[in-house]
């Protein structure tokens, strides 16, 4: 039976159909498995077998796309499940996922043929392996079918590759381009026309053609049909020169007596900027539990956000003491020469909920983005911007217990439509500094007798209590307890 599962709640992302056969005794930990790849992305169907006849139905009922493989089960092991499952005559992906065995066994299952051994306490891992793997699969599927379609024709191996999503690109021996398919004009700029009597290199960024040369002409001198082991991470280059990240895996063959490699080029660019963002987000979570107190918490922010995404110039807002208007906060961060009028124009400002930009995000607890804050007429800093060329701007709300803590707002120096991978950045940042927020304040009220003023505790007894719980909880300066 296979089951199949129900899309990922809280995500706008496609997910990518996956059939995962899961050989496990144990269902919890199958559920875990199903879980972890859920939420790397993909939308499951899977079955679930403990013994050998069991695996060998499975094979024989069903298509998988990859085998996930506990090592150790009552009266059944990886090494039996792998022995099958390449008796079948499948070229499926198999990962070995265990409590713990050693590394020579490990080291011994994967010369036997699984393709990667993972513990069960870093399924982080699990995804990206995955991931790999049915990219591995994919290429050596594609140059078994394309060694066959050059046997037969010239015309095969064009109908083949002209129908895959990712770039493959034919290479003589002397680097030079003698087919492209379509697909290269999706990743580089270039129609296929272009390419053909180009050298390989002139897809890459000038600085990685040398290194890539020497690559080529090792990857020409192996024995043809093997495939690198790894899918090499480089930068490309579009038509036009913009650079991405682009992931090449290589094979080798003859035809007609000839040696070449056949390229499989895929575009990594937004794979690479969520892995950048996720960082990002790592690290100012990390910096800004650890600042002194709030506006240094926000300038941190702010500085980071504008060096991460552009922005020219950064601003936060706090509410007022009886709540009734945002002030310009102590915290800013800018790259705009002469901003300092518009500095001072913003710290005199005294925003009531829901005028201009910062008291619209207040309202409405919600990020407000403006393609030129000059033509905005709820902007009562226009004259300031246009003194300084002050265009695009957004707001975003950092909440604590549903309560708007601050407000942070960036500008640029040109019109911009919303971005909404930008504004999604900024709201993950925000959220990761409301985060920090609300747990300082739950431990501000676990520990009533050292932050109430009517504590009999002498206050300066009673800071240094706090210091020291602060240090120990790694918590930050106790200045946040009275945020």
């Amino acid at each position: 039976m296979v089951t199949v599962a129900a899309s990922f709640v809280g995500t706008t992302h496609q997910k990518t159909p996956l059939r995962v056969l899961i050989i496990e005794d144990s269902e919890f930990d199958a559920r875990i498995l199903v879980n972890t790849l859920r939420q790397g992305g993909y939308q499951l169907a899977f079955q679930r077998v403990d013994t050998a006849d069991a695996l060998r139905a499975a094979l024989n009922a069903e298509t998988w796309d990859i085998i996930l493989s506990d090592y150790n089960m009552p009266g059944f092991r990886a090494p039996e499940a792998l022995k099958i499952v390449q008796e079948s005559g499948l070229d499926l992906p198999f990962i070995i996922i265990s409590g713990g065995i050693g590394e020579d066994v490990a080291v011994a299952a994967m010369k036997a043929g699984a393709n990667d051994y993972l513990m069960k306490g870093n399924l982080a891992r699990l995804a990206p392996a995955v991931e790999r793997e049915l990219r591995e699969a994919g290429i050596r599927a594609a140059r078994r079918q394309a060694e066959e379609a050059l046997r037969e024709s010239e015309q095969r191996y064009r109908l083949l590759w002209e129908n895959s999503t990712d770039a493959v690109v034919l290479v003589d021996e002397q680097s030079v381009i003698q087919f492209a398919n379509p697909a290269v004009e999706d990743i580089f700029g270039y129609k296929s026309s272009e390419l053909v009597g180009q050298n390989f290199t002139s897809l890459l960024a000038e600085r990685m053609r040398g290194e890539y040369r020497e690559w080529l002409q090792r990857s020409l001198q192996t024995e043809s049909g093997r495939t690198r082991q790894q899918p090499t991470e480089t930068i490309g280059r579009r038509k036009e020169g913009k650079e991405i990240f682009a992931e090449i895996g290589l094979s080798n063959i003859e035809f007609q007596g000839r040696k070449y490699l056949v390229a499989f080029i895929r575009d990594i660019t937004e794979r690479k900027r969520a892995e950048e963002e996720s960082r990002l987000l790592q690290s100012i979570s990390l910096a800004v539990n650890e600042a002194l107190d709030l506006d240094a918490a926000l300038a941190l922010v702010l500085r980071t956000i504008c060096e991460a995404t552009g922005w020219a110039l950064g601003q936060a807002w706090l509410p007022s003491s009886d709540a009734s208007h945002l002030e310009c906060s102590r915290a800013w961060y800018t790259t705009v020469n002469a901003s300092d009028q518009f500095r001072a124009v913003s710290e005199d400002l005294k925003c009531s909920p829901g005028e201009g930009l910062p008291g619209r995000v207040w309202i409405s607890k919600q990020p407000v983005w403006v393609r030129d804050v000059t033509r905005d007429t709820n902007f009562p800093r226009t004259a300031a911007a246009s003194q300084i060329g002050i265009k695009a701007g957004v707001g975003v709300p950092v909440l604590a217990d549903d309560e708007v803590v601050a407000v942070i707002e960036f500008f640029l120096l040109e019109t911009r439509e919303e971005d909404e991978r930008q504004r999604k950045i900024i709201a993950a940042i925000a959220a990761q500094l409301g985060g920090v927020i609300q747990r300082k304040r739950a431990e501000r009220r676990r520990c009533p007798v050292l932050t109430s003023p009517a504590s009999p505790m002498p206050p300066r007894r009673r800071a240094g209590i706090i210091s020291i719980i602060c240090r120990c909880w790694a918590i930050g300066s106790a200045s946040w307890w009275e945020t």
